[in-house]
């Protein structure tokens, strides 16, 4: 029998990729600072939730390339295509005359190296590959003994601080923001029973989480896990995992059934993957069909914006669902 999905953690993801969406979205700097303080984090900690490794690992590693790499090269090279046929001429990268070569050489790198690759077509998609490789890894630490566990988690920590140090590049498949994530990956798995189990929150506990977290991000300012920028290490971490938790406990509380929010989070890949694409969508409504200039700096419209990205995505959403699920990492329904 099929173990039914928890509807708490896919409204996390769908409120989580809405955050995203508006994080590429508005220019507000305090909206901003708070979004990054958490909105990574938690997907690295969801997906941490469900790591699951029954079965040897070479089985385990198929497991993970259809579920991550097959929709990583899916969604580069479609976004690839799009890039040269259209972002280049009405899209964030009109005018800047990109290098096709190095963009092509990013798909495969999956992040800029300066000189040798660029991701112009679609930067959000390191996610797929950071958490492709933090799976990979939970595997094996998975195995060590708890205090092992938690020594690793350490020396990975302070590896990514050594060699931020040391080199001024970005490492192929973000491996330096790997080293980070991987503690919000395994901190979700080793504490899932009690995430999943929780109920009966209370309000102070919940506020103070909120408090907690929108202070932390006002004092260590915008950071970004794509950049492997932190602030200082101790605040981002505060930060992370008190937005992270007061939003998993807060739908836990108080959003108990919603069925968009739910589906939306069932396909926050294909979101993430194309949700930029619906912002040159409205470029071109906006500018070629309305001849209006689009709102700067209004976080009314901004919010607006991003569902409108969100809902723009539907339409592929169903068609890839019912003919290519094998291309998001989807078996054919039953």
């Amino acid at each position: 029998m099929e173990k039914k999905r928890d509807v708490t953690i896919d409204i996390a993801k769908g409120i989580g990729i809405y955050l995203v969406c508006l994080g590429h979205t508005t220019s507000n700097e305090v909206v901003l600072k708070w979004l990054y303080s958490f909105h990574m984090p938690l997907f690295f900690f969801l997906s941490g939730i469900f790591h699951s490794q029954t079965e040897k690992y070479l089985e385990f590693f198929k497991k993970k390339v259809r579920a991550l790499l097959v929709p990583y090269l899916f969604f580069a090279t479609t976004l690839f295509i799009f890039f040269l046929l259209v972002s280049k001429k009405i899209g964030f990268s009109a005018g800047e005359n990109l290098p096709v070569k190095e963009n092509f050489i990013g798909i495969f790198i999956g992040t800029e190296i300066k000189n040798f690759s660029r991701v112009s077509w679609g930067g959000q998609l390191w996610f797929l590959l950071a958490l492709f490789l933090v799976a990979n890894i939970m595997y094996f630490v998975k195995k060590l003994s708890l205090k092992t566990q938690i020594l690793v988690n350490v020396l990975m920590i302070l590896t990514n601080i050594y060699l931020s140090k040391k080199i001024d590049f970005y490492l192929p498949w973000c491996f330096l923001t790997v080293l980070m994530a991987f503690n919000f990956y395994w901190f979700g798995n080793y504490f899932r029973n009690d995430i999943l189990n929780r109920k009966n929150i209370s309000n102070l506990v919940l506020l103070g989480l909120l408090i907690i977290n929108l202070i932390i991000s006002h004092l260590n300012g915008k950071v970004d896990m794509w950049s492997n920028s932190y602030g200082n290490l101790i605040l981002f971490f505060i930060g992370a995992y008190s937005g992270s938790l007061f939003l998993i406990f807060f739908i836990k509380k108080f959003i108990l059934n919603n069925k968009f929010l739910e589906y939306i989070g069932k396909n926050s890949l294909v979101i993430l993957a194309y949700h930029k694409r619906g912002i040159t969508i409205i470029k071109v409504v906006f500018i070629y069909i309305l001849k209006m200039s689009i709102p700067e700096g209004n976080t009314i419209f901004d919010l607006i914006f991003s569902l409108i990205e969100i809902l723009l995505c539907i339409p592929i959403i169903v068609v890839l669902n019912k003919y290519f699920p094998f291309f998001i990492g989807k078996g054919k329904k039953k």
